[in-house]
């Protein structure tokens, strides 16, 4: 995952790989814990002029530079900015903040991450301005939150929550795009959504052929497609709308640049793409072997919806197999 940070454009120098862990990073340099949660960065980071932030998983990341849009949150409608970085947040999330000073002698501009009680970074603001320090430096120091066990799933890989799918099935339909977001950054990290989808029906989810992803970023690169990248983490997800400027593949890892931020997706992380219907709303969806969710692709809300439906309808189908799955009747 170096190489994607690097490509993204969070800095680091050179020969260095970025931190991943809290750990690693105070080996580094000074951390100091920050008392706010992520709410409160989400607010105060609209004040942000031109920082660099950056959400990571185990098989995605995606950076954009400016500051944040208007307050998000994952349970109101997600208005994408052309301008701003889209980021929306769940209002219970679990991530501790933290806070490093700018090295001038490495040149190494101040950064405030999130990380989660694994310690693994998530995401990253780094910033160069001096306007954006104060705002950085306006977020109190303390003694952070006491990190949690990280979550583990108690059911088999192969059971599925009766209750989940007829809950998941009767919902399906009226709820929005941040019903389906909040799914994909939930403590499980999407895994109980990944579990549901071969249940909903071959109208609403159908598995797609992960090969064909590069050459289908491409396309939408060569005949400058605006579409919506997303990179949910625990607890967030940040997303960027537009056409792509060029598209490029290293190592199995895909590099996708735009104006003002860089999508980058590890192949070799994809283990089940899938194209989900809720209304007019389609996307294409990315999990890893863990099931946990990777990315999300989607329509321009400004483009042409219905291009949008065609494209993903001609992706070659492998049906609604979500592979051997025992449903749980309790």
């Amino acid at each position: 995952m170096s190489c994607m940070c690097r490509a993204a454009g969070v800095f680091c120098p050179a020969n260095e790989e970025v931190p991943a862990t809290l750990q690693e990073l105070r080996k580094r340099t000074e951390v100091q814990s920050l008392e706010p949660e992520l709410e409160d960065l989400a607010l105060i980071g609209t004040q942000f002029e031109n920082a660099l932030f950056t959400t990571r998983n185990s098989g995605a990341l995606i950076s954009g530079q400016g500051g944040y849009g208007v307050l998000p949150r994952i349970d109101t409608p997600w208005r994408l900015s052309r301008h701003r970085v889209n980021v929306q947040v769940a209002p219970t999330a679990q991530l501790s903040l933290a806070r490093t000073p700018p090295d001038l002698t490495r040149k190494v501009p101040g950064s405030i991450v999130a990380a989660g009680d694994d310690g693994r970074i998530t995401h990253r603001v780094q910033y160069l301005l001096d306007q954006d320090r104060l705002v950085a430096e306006a977020l109190p120091a303390g003694r952070g939150r006491t990190p949690r066990e990280p979550y583990t799933t108690a059911s088999p890989n192969n059971v599925v929550s009766l209750t989940n799918v007829r809950t998941a099935r009767d919902s399906w339909s009226a709820a929005g795009p941040a019903s389906h977001l909040c799914d994909m950054i939930a403590e499980d990290g999407g895994a109980g959504r990944h579990l549901c989808l071969p249940h909903m029906g071959s109208g609403r989810a159908w598995r797609i052929l992960p090969a064909v992803l590069p050459s289908f970023i491409g396309y939408l690169c060569e005949r400058q497609i605006s579409f919506v990248r997303i990179v949910p983490t625990q607890g967030l997800v940040q997303g960027h709308v537009g056409p792509l400027a060029k598209v490029n593949r290293q190592n199995n890892i895909v590099f996708a640049s735009a104006e003002r931020s860089m999508f980058s997706l590890d192949m070799n992380a994809v283990d089940t793409a899938w194209v989900t219907v809720c209304g007019s709303e389609w996307q294409l969806e990315l999990y890893g072997a863990d099931r946990k969710a990777l990315a999300a692709l989607g329509c321009d809300p400004m483009g042409e919806a219905a291009r949008w439906r065609d494209l993903l309808a001609s992706l070659p189908s492998l049906g609604s197999v979500g592979g051997n799955r025992r449903i749980e009747t309790k």
